[in-house]
């Protein structure tokens, strides 16, 4: 019975490597082999009968085989993780890297050292990438009357005030970014459980909560990104497409 513990377990590996695989069964982190290695001994000890080990000892064997995609492993072996590399020599030897059929987004993620629990610590802004993210960014704002209207112009993909904002309450969150204006954000702020988990939610010091609607739409669909420590103090920020000259 507990044998069948232990394969549990590793199906739980398995499962969990496929999933932050992106749809290939891969170890990105050693605790997962970790993890595999322990559900996999703890079976083949309490085992007595010697097949049953056996068996155990091959299905590990299949899943270490499993767990290294063919790309991923290629493209461990030419970085090497000991060396500092230059953001230029980063920058081409990523481009050299042969990891997928489609265009990769391209993610910059800095450890910055700082102890978020400090309010003067914390870092949070707006930059405006040249030639955007690469990729299409779905916007949507809450506003009502006039606002609405100059929403719908700027090319917003999703505009509604109460109505919008019961979409959400309901589950809807199909979309990268959400603007509001300051008028709104009696209805917008009920939403803070759903939207700020996601890095959703609007805010002042992205500019996302405006009456200046038109530009703020705009600037967003035309490259304008946000970037801000998460709780350990890194910042990740997606900067282009691996197609990107």
């Amino acid at each position: 019975m507990i044998v069948f513990v232990g394969f549990g377990i590793i199906l739980a590996c398995v499962v969990g490597g496929y999933v932050a695989g992106g749809g290939e069964l891969i170890v990105l982190f050693q605790p997962f082999e970790f993890i595999i290695i322990g559900g996999a001994a703890l079976g083949a000890f309490i085992a007595s009968n010697s097949t049953q080990t056996h068996v155990l000892k091959e299905s590990l064997g299949c899943l270490k085989v499993l767990m290294a995609g063919k790309k991923y492993t290629n493209a461990r072996a030419q970085v090497d993780r000991e060396h500092v590399y230059p953001p230029l020599e980063g920058v081409r030897t990523l481009k050299s890297l042969d990891t997928a059929k489609f265009d990769e987004t391209v993610e910059v993620h800095m450890r910055l050292g700082v102890n978020v629990r400090h309010a003067d610590q914390q870092l949070r802004g707006t930059l405006f990438l040249p030639h955007g993210t690469g990729r299409s960014v779905t916007v949507a704002v809450f506003a009502q009357g006039e606002k609405a209207k100059e929403a719908e112009d700027a090319g917003a993909d999703f505009v509604g005030a109460d109505d919008l904002a019961a979409k959400v309450q309901e589950g809807f969150t199909d979309f990268d970014v959400a603007i509001a204006t300051p008028d709104m954000m009696g209805t917008v702020g009920r939403l803070g459980r759903i939207l700020g988990p996601q890095g959703k939610m609007p805010s002042p010091k992205a500019g996302t909560i405006t009456f200046d609607i038109s530009k703020a739409v705009s600037d967003i669909k035309a490259g304008k990104i946000e970037y801000r420590t998460d709780r350990t103090g890194i910042v990740h920020v997606a900067i282009g497409k691996k197609s990107f000259d």
